[in-house]
């Protein structure tokens, strides 16, 4: 039994074949909004964002989600041109991601520190969006700046103070891993306080940065591999 939102699916593959009925019901429609145009809460919504929750890729971002849409994708590998249905997720901030791994999501089980962690970075949002309001027109603020410039930027948080250190940090001065709203906005104080922001494009921030804590990525398509491994010497 697995379930999602308000639904329970007696197999996997009953999810996968809601889901995709969903999705494909969806396709070059409206923006999907927490409520229609009525104020009504929308149930497409409500299930999108609870799939993205069961993510279980540490990278996808969860909080702050606005809308999903669903588009057709061009894809040229050779000069074979295929397009496939993709899902958008748009944040509170402006910043637009794939919502990549679907089938994952459903295989996956349900993460509680996920949820949990989910509360924490809605509770900084605001940070976040004001740092990107008053950044989005700069270049990438990384030093071992690597591939090409027009990647879509991301807010980002220049270690050794990461948004899980911060976190961590919290947790153990007040002793609670579930937060209160009074909690929450003590930890937005703490955070605000602490917190080093850096405006970093996407490719960056999903491999250079990374690079950073050792994590292995195949970087060499890019021509500034080279020079990018020489800073890092």
């Amino acid at each position: 039994m697995i379930e999602i939102h308000d639904k329970k699916f007696k197999s996997i593959a009953a999810a996968k074949k809601f889901f995709r009925a969903l999705i494909d019901g969806k396709l070059n429609a409206l923006p999907i909004t927490e409520h229609d145009m009525f104020m009504q809460p929308d149930e497409t919504f409500a299930y999108l964002k609870a799939l993205v929750l069961r993510h279980p890729a540490d990278e996808m971002r969860l909080d702050g989600i606005k809308s999903f849409s669903i588009r057709l994708k061009h894809c040229q590998p050779g000069e074979n041109i295929k397009t496939h249905i993709a899902t958008y997720v748009r944040y509170e901030d402006g910043e637009e991601r794939i919502f990549s791994g679907i089938n994952k999501c459903i295989e996956a089980k349900e993460d509680p520190e996920k949820i949990l962690k989910n509360k924490y970075r809605d509770a900084i949002n605001d940070t976040i969006i004001a740092f990107r309001t008053r950044h989005t027109s700069d270049p990438c603020d990384y030093e071992g700046h690597i591939g090409p410039v027009e990647q879509g930027e991301q807010v980002d948080h220049e270690p050794p103070n990461t948004f899980q250190s911060l976190l961590d940090s919290f947790r153990l001065k007040v002793g609670v891993l579930d937060p209160t709203p009074e909690q929450l906005s003590e930890w937005k104080k703490y955070h605000d306080s602490n917190c080093k922001l850096r405006w970093v494009c996407k490719l960056c921030n999903t491999s250079g940065i990374k690079k950073e804590y050792n994590i292995t990525k195949k970087l060499d398509r890019y021509t500034e591999y080279d020079q990018y491994l020489e800073k890092l010497k």
